[in-house]
Order: structure tokens, then C-alpha cells, then sequence
């Protein structure tokens, strides 16, 4: 058996890993990639792919149109009950483990002082954690999750930031972080373009909690999971890679001032990786596994755009369509997500003003799961009116509390999803280095069942990945 630290790192596909290493030949990844194996992986999920639906599949061993996750939040007694995740099942077999933010980790699980540490994901409802001393931590990185959607903002939470101040040496956080997020709000004063990259520093955060917990605790498995270079490849691909696109559509001013924003997200993972190696290199029963659930790639031409739609009084909007307090409860989502549960006795009358909602032509989609839940995918991109159509009426913004903001970095996204990902293993003991090998997303979870010895259930892939269960 080999202990397993699980890093899934969203979305990045081998064409940014490449692009990385061929511009950093002198960074720790460069260096290692020739010590991993290497997987190009696929997604067997069907319909439109989102994280939060092809991540449950590499931890449950069953594509979507089984496991049926779809949106956060959305109620998972059932699907849990068919479909464990994998921790759980590996803690239920007495396997030393610890959760660190992967996708439909919360709510926090009854057992949870069971594990070696649980960390639930960033759309958690509340900033319980284990062990308590995470919660302040958790605390601060919700509210920050919560205040930065397509904008990032440049507030800085003073009271939930000072906790996590008072408390960094118990948290893990190094002084060297402190310095390097210092030098980050000192740049945006001086380019304030660069804000956008103070998504990345709530990973840069996380990943020091991370390492005090990994190497306090060593789990026989762990996970820890990070949006960070995923969300500088959604909207900079065409500034990293103008060539993939057809000449005239990449803006050249657009493309010079956010041109290196996934190489600094990437150097940021270099530096995780640093930190992991010396850690399995102290530790030799570890291998790290590196895995996006799936990939990105250019999308047919930059989508650009000056401005969305927000909602900046969800009581507003949900009075307007005939809700009263106490009807409704915000559940914690991705913008452009809204996700939302709904009083029994208003699912209908919901559904006939949601049918009815547009803004500027453009209809409002959503999807329904049982207990009332509903998601609405709420872009409305570049709108030239100030109303909406809803019931029949036409109603000001400012009366559906609404609002136009403008897009700090002029973009809505340039690089989208692909089935087509990557998976690295790094074993300090492997002999054989294996590269260009294949494998479904689905393989993996039963692969890390054997690797521990616990039999697989029937439900799962016949699919395996060699090396990890060598």
C-alpha cells in the first residue's frame, strides 16, 4: 500500500502544464515531470461538463448519469447512500484520511472527528471544521468566496482577516505568505489589473493550512483541491495562447496586459509542489497524485464583455416574483449559479416567474431537484436595457435589486471545459516511468480502493490505473 496525497488541481490539461515548463525550464515541475507518469484522462460524463458535476465522478467511480450531482448544495443523502465519495468509504474502513476543500465536501460529515482532518469545500453553508482551530480560517475563506464572483473585491474583511492573523501560527501560515500577499495588494495599487489575482492567494492560504495538517497529522490519504489556475484559464486563455484563435479576434491590448496570468497562477503550484516533494521525499510510503477532473481548451472565439447582470438584493428580486422572508433559503454557488431552496408551498408559483424572467431578450435557464432546490444560471452578459420582463410586467433593475457591473478584466471567458484531461503520479520508488498512457476519469476511485486493499464495489468502473495500485 502507498499513502496517497490527492491534489487535484481543476482543469489544467498537459497543454498549460507544457506551455509551463517550456517558458519555467528551471522550476520544480520542469525538473520533476520526467520522474511522473503520465495519464491523459477523459470525462464518460454526458450533458454540459461543470466541475461540481465531473469532480463527484473521480471520487464516486460512476459517471453522472448515475451519481446525478449536477449543482452545489443540492441535497446528497440519497446519492451518498448509493455512491459514497471516496473518503468516505476509505474511512469507513478504518483508512487514516483527510479532506482539504474537495468538491461536495459539505456539509461536514456526523463522523467528522473520525478523519485527520476535514476541511469542507468553499460553498459551504457553515466554517465548522476539523479540527476547530481550522474554523476561523474557513470563515474567512467563505466570506471571501462569497464577496468575489466575475469581479474580484478589493475589500479586505478586516474582522474576519484579523482572526486568521491572531491565530497564523496554529493555522500554518508562514511568514513568507503574509509577505508574499503584501506584495500582491501592493501591486494592485500599482496595476490595479493585476486584482485579479487575489483569487489565487486564497489558495496560496489554504495550501499552508494544508501542509501544518499533512504533515502534523500524515493521513494514509488526503485531498486537497484548488480553482486557482482554473480560473486564470477561463478568462486569460486567449492571452496565453492568442494562435489557437482565428487572426483579428484576440484584442492585442487585452492580450498584453493579462498575458502571463496563468504562468503566475502555475507558479504558484510550482511552489506547492515543492513543498509536497520535500515532504514525500522525507516520506517515501507517499506518492502524489495530480489530477483535474477534466480539462480546458480555446473556446471558438474570446467572449468578451463589458458588463453582467448582478443580483445585489436577493430579497428584492425574490419579493418581486411573490416570495415573503422565511419562503427561501441562499445556498452557497459559482457564479454564475444561484442556487436556492424554496418553501413547498411556493415551487409552483416559483417556476411560473422564473419561466417568465428575461433581460433584454434573454431567458432565465434553471434546473430543480427534490426539497425545493433550484439553481438559475444567472448571465446576462452586455444587456442594454435597465428592466426586466417578469410576470408580465416590466420592472426597473434598481426595483428588482439588480444591477449592471462592469467587468474588471473585459472578459466573460476565453478557455472552456473539455473532457480531455491530466493525471501525474509521482512515485520517489518507481523504476519504470510511464508516459502517454490513457484512462477514464472513472478509474481512478476503484484504483484507490485497491491500493488500500478494499474490495470495489460492483457499481464501479472495471477500469484501473496501473501504477497507482502498484
Amino acid at each position: 500500500m502507498k499513502k496517497i496525497i490527492f491534489f487535484e488541481l481543476n482543469e489544467v490539461p498537459f497543454r498549460v502544464m507544457d506551455e509551463f515548463c517550456d517558458r519555467n525550464p528551471d522550476s520544480t515541475f520542469a525538473k520533476i515531470r520526467p520522474q511522473c507518469h503520465e495519464y491523459k484522462t477523459y470525462a464518460k460524463d454526458t450533458g454540459t461538463l461543470e466541475p461540481w458535476v465531473t469532480w463527484p465522478s473521480v471520487h464516486r467511480g460512476v459517471s453522472n448519469q448515475s451519481h446525478q450531482i449536477h449543482d452545489y448544495n443540492q441535497p446528497l443523502d440519497d446519492v451518498d447512500h448509493h455512491y459514497p465519495p471516496v473518503w468516505k468509504i476509505l474511512k469507513q474502513k478504518g483508512i487514516k484520511t483527510g479532506v482539504f476543500a474537495s468538491l461536495h465536501s459539505s456539509p461536514l460529515p456526523s463522523n467528522f472527528a473520525d478523519y485527520d482532518f476535514y476541511v469542507p469545500d468553499p460553498f459551504a453553508s457553515e466554517n465548522v471544521c476539523h479540527p476547530p482551530a481550522i474554523s476561523d480560517f474557513q470563515a474567512f475563506n467563505l466570506a471571501m468566496s462569497r464577496i468575489s464572483g466575475k469581479n474580484v473585491s478589493s475589500k479586505l474583511l478586516l474582522g474576519p482577516a484579523s482572526k486568521v492573523f491572531l491565530g497564523a501560527g496554529k493555522l500554518g501560515l508562514r511568514p513568507a505568505t503574509f509577505v508574499d500577499v503584501g506584495r500582491q495588494i501592493t501591486h494592485e495599487f500599482l496595476n490595479p489589473k493585476v486584482v485579479g489575482r487575489r483569487r489565487i492567494y486564497q489558495s496560496v492560504l489554504a495550501f499552508d493550512v494544508f501542509m501544518k495538517l499533512l504533515r502534523r497529522q500524515k493521513p494514509e490519504f488526503a485531498t486537497f483541491f484548488s480553482n486557482h489556475v482554473a480560473s486564470a484559464m477561463h478568462r486569460y486563455w486567449a492571452a496565453t495562447f492568442p494562435s489557437d484563435y482565428e487572426e483579428n479576434t484576440v484584442d492585442p491590448q487585452w492580450q498584453e496586459s493579462y498575458k502571463n496570468e496563468i504562468n503566475f497562477a502555475m507558479q504558484k503550484f510550482d511552489r506547492f509542489l515543492s513543498r509536497l516533494l520535500r515532504f514525500v521525499d522525507r516520506n517515501q510510503d507517499y506518492q502524489i497524485v495530480i489530477l483535474g477532473s477534466m480539462g480546458q481548451q480555446a473556446t471558438e472565439t474570446p467572449n468578451y464583455a463589458s458588463s453582467i447582470v448582478k443580483i445585489v438584493d436577493m430579497a428584492a428580486l425574490l419579493n418581486q416574483m411573490g416570495l415573503e422572508d422565511g419562503e427561501w433559503q441562499v445556498k452557497a454557488a459559482m457564479v454564475p449559479q444561484v442556487n436556492l431552496v424554496i418553501a413547498e408551498s411556493k415551487k409552483e408559483h416559483f417556476r411560473i416567474a422564473l419561466n417568465s424572467f428575461s433581460i433584454d431578450g434573454q431567458t432565465l435557464s434553471y434546473r430543480e431537484d427534490e426539497g425545493g432546490f433550484f439553481s438559475l444560471d444567472f448571465m446576462f452578459p452586455d444587456v442594454q436595457v435597465s428592466h426586466a420582463k417578469l410576470l408580465d410586467q416590466t420592472i426597473a433593475f434598481q426595483d428588482l435589486g439588480l444591477d449592471n457591473e462592469t467587468l474588471q478584466d473585459g472578459v466573460r471567458a476565453s478557455g472552456w471545459h473539455t473532457p480531455e484531461g491530466a493525471m501525474l503520479i509521482y512515485n520517489p520508488q518507481a523504476k519504470a516511468i510511464r508516459k502517454n498512457q490513457k484512462t477514464s476519469t472513472l478509474s481512478i476511485c476503484p484504483t484507490i480502493l485497491e491500493n488500500y486493499g478494499i474490495p470495489v464495489p460492483d457499481y464501479m468502473s472495471s477500469e484501473r490505473v496501473e501504477v497507482l495500485s502498484a
